[in-house]
């Protein structure tokens, strides 16, 4: 399994974006009976950047691709999970603090109220989670999963 990384981008302009910056490798390896019956997480596997500098904003994210072998047919359940660690935002509110599984639908991860100063960014940090995926859903060969993070300000 392998995971295409985002590569970072503003997604608005530079006093308020989203920025998506890898902190580990993003690449899973199942090669043994365990990784079908546990999770495999990478810790630390990335941080968003956010600022929001003219109004509060609304992250949210969701799985744009999933590719997979030839004559496979996934169950529809989703198998790409993120996990909140930490964040140096003192007033973010709405965390998902849980894990979370990525689906196709557009989820709330958080929400940051708008910035006193034009060089506040908050960093918020996850873990990468492949959700065990067990004899039924596994198929041999490589798998592909994109998400996609975004910032809504009103």
């Amino acid at each position: 399994m392998s995971l295409i990384i985002a590569e970072s981008a503003f997604a608005q302009n530079s006093t308020n974006y989203i920025q998506i910056q890898e902190t580990n490798p993003w690449d899973f390896f199942m090669d043994d009976v365990y990784d079908l019956e546990h999770d495999m997480i990478i810790p630390n596997a990335f941080v968003l950047k956010v600022r929001t500098v003219n109004n509060g904003a609304t992250i949210r994210a969701r799985q744009q691709l999933l590719t997979y072998p030839t004559n496979f047919a996934p169950n529809g359940q989703g198998h790409l999970a993120i996990d909140f660690t930490s964040t140096n935002s003192t007033n973010a509110t709405n965390i998902v603090t849980g894990m979370l599984v990525i689906t196709s639908t557009n989820q709330q991860i958080f929400k940051q109220p708008q910035m006193s100063s034009s060089l506040s960014v908050r960093n918020f940090y996850y873990d990468l989670v492949i959700i065990e995926t067990g004899y039924d859903y596994f198929f041999p060969g490589y798998y592909t999963f994109r998400a996609i993070f975004t910032m809504t300000q009103p």
